[in-house]
């Protein structure tokens, strides 16, 4: 039997392919295991970048991303996301974009940058309408809906979750549907919970009344049978339902049931991720509150402010600041509650300049990324084939090769690029005019089409060369290829062309190696050609 540590030392030593990488990186976070996971998309990433696979360099990053923010590394996960989603835009990789957006409208959250946050959550909504799975609808609208309740945005967080659930469910995805539901029903008593002290009356009972309406709709979704959760009900997920019910119970003047409540949620997540920490703090503050015991809220509510600055959770810390002033002003402590409200301001002020910060560097990276677009539609609009021989062009060419090269593991797929050059093109244009060497090259792209296989890619490559992608192509293979094309071209007869013209061409070829990028794989080609052409002078 091998035990862990074994398995380990063994992927060590073998060095691991990319793709592996991330397959491995992508168990870990299964399991749990977020310092591997870590370490494993470290690696990813910077193998990634030796060999300018920006694909993987974007699917380490968004690895790192989901480590960071599992351990409340906000700023680092928002950077994280934004490199990743730069590169996944460069890629097209629509659906793990809107992850990107995802996380980074998570980590914006909670550095209480609301606006920001709406805004990639806004993108990530309307970008998973060009996604290829449905689901990735889902997975933007679930961090927005809870992004737009933190802003005090109630009614706008409801749509998302209801957008949300609808496609959860038409996907029948029970597992998104449980975890949405939870969620709007958190959205819905945080929203309650920061608008406390500005709603009338009429306002908070309506609300309470739509709180009892999202639980009571939770609940039937994640049990079973009452108390009984279901498979897909997370611990998480478990204990954020019981915090809103503990709120819920707060504030319909049941403070008993509160406190059975909390402590029977208190053990799901104890310890296991800081911000769910916090929201049990928090529960008991307001707890403590509730049941006349002012001075053990307010030193409860301190220790949200403390551990949710430190936690970097500024969200959390301000939802505890404004239950510490509200603490203070029912024991007519003012002074105090004035002093709580004026580090709330400073700290809402602090969070607005970082929100601005990121905004404008959101909309220069964003219009970096329209500008690389503009080219590319561009190029898009030339023909993609080359007017005189009808190969394919350079462009579409080096676009192959650089998809076959983010998209096949080189070490295991056998791929080779054979050069293909007219011999004393300029001689023939000289002596008979271009017209005879543009009918030349016609005639060796003809024979080129018939000597390969389906697959195969010919492209005239400059003036006077062709290049070919051969797929599943080892050396003795590429070599046979090669020697088949000189054969055939030498074999040709050269008086349809003009009486006395013979063709010929000079040919070499090169392998993919693991590492290589387009522009090191056609420079090793081309120094190939090179050597070909020297063996034929000496032999000469």
């Amino acid at each position: 039997m091998t035990d862990n540590n074994t398995g380990d030392a063994c992927m060590q030593e073998k060095p691991l392919s990319l793709d592996e990488l991330d397959t491995a990186c992508q168990a870990r976070w299964r399991e749990g295991d977020l310092q591997a996971c870590h370490q494993l998309a470290q690696r990813l990433l910077d193998r990634a970048r030796e060999v300018d696979d920006t694909l993987m360099q974007s699917q380490g990053l968004l690895h790192l991303a989901r480590c960071a923010l599992r351990t409340s590394q906000y700023l680092a996960t928002v950077e994280l996301a934004e490199q990743a989603g730069q590169l996944l835009r460069l890629d097209a990789q629509v659906d793990a974009e809107v992850e990107a957006l995802a996380l980074a409208c998570n980590a914006l959250t909670a550095l209480r940058r609301f606006d920001e946050a709406i805004a990639a959550g806004q993108r990530a909504l309307l970008l998973s309408q060009e996604a290829d799975h449905p689901l990735s609808a889902v997975v933007a609208a679930d961090p927005l809906g809870l992004a737009l309740a933190w802003a005090g945005q109630l009614d706008a967080s409801l749509d998302r979750f209801t957008q949300g659930l609808a496609c959860a469910r038409a996907l029948g995805r029970a597992d998104w549907v449980a975890h949405l539901s939870i969620h709007r029903a958190c959205a819905t008593a945080l929203a309650i919970a920061l608008a406390r002290d500005e709603s009338d009356d009429v306002v908070e009972a309506r609300a309470l009344d739509q709180l009892d309406r999202v639980v009571e709709e939770a609940l039937a979704r994640c049990e079973r049978s009452p108390g009984v959760p279901n498979a897909v009900t997370q611990r998480p997920g478990r204990f954020l339902l019981g915090w809103v019910q503990v709120l819920q119970a707060c504030w319909s003047g049941r403070p008993a049931i509160a406190q059975a409540l909390l402590a029977q949620i208190r053990p799901l997540v104890h310890g296991e991720r800081g911000w769910l920490d916090l929201l049990a703090l928090c529960a008991s503050a307001e707890v403590a509150r509730v049941q006349g015991r002012l001075e053990a809220a307010a030193d409860t509510a301190a220790a949200v402010v403390c551990a949710g600055l430190e936690l970097s959770h500024l969200a959390l810390a301000d939802l505890g600041a404004g239950l510490l002033s509200r603490v203070r002003a029912e024991q007519g402590r003012h002074d105090l509650a004035l002093q709580v409200e004026r580090e709330r301001a400073r700290r809402l002020r602090q969070a607005r300049v970082a929100a601005l910060e990121g905004l404008v560097r959101v909309a220069r990276a964003d219009l970096a990324v329209r500008s690389r677009q503009q080219v590319q539609a561009e190029a898009l609009r030339r023909p993609i084939e080359d007017p005189l021989t009808g190969l394919a062009d350079r462009t579409q060419f080096v676009q192959r090769c650089d998809a076959l090269l983010r998209r096949e593991d080189v070490d295991r797929s056998r791929c080779a690029v054979v050069r293909v050059a007219l011999r004393d093109a300029a001689g023939l244009a000289a002596g008979h005019g271009p017209l005879m060497r543009d009918r030349a090259l016609c005639a060796v792209a003809a024979l080129l089409r018939r000597q390969l296989r389906v697959g195969d890619l010919p492209a005239r490559w400059s003036h006077d060369e062709f290049a070919i992608l051969l797929h599943r192509s080892g050396p003795e293979e590429s070599a046979r290829i090669a020697d088949r094309i000189a054969t055939a071209v030498r074999g040709h007869e050269g008086s349809t062309l003009l009486a006395g013209v013979a063709l010929d061409v000079v040919t070499g070829y090169t392998l993919l190696r693991s590492g290589d990028t387009v522009s090191t794989l056609m420079r090793r080609s081309e120094d190939m050609l090179a050597s070909s052409r020297r063996l034929e002078l000496r032999a000469a």
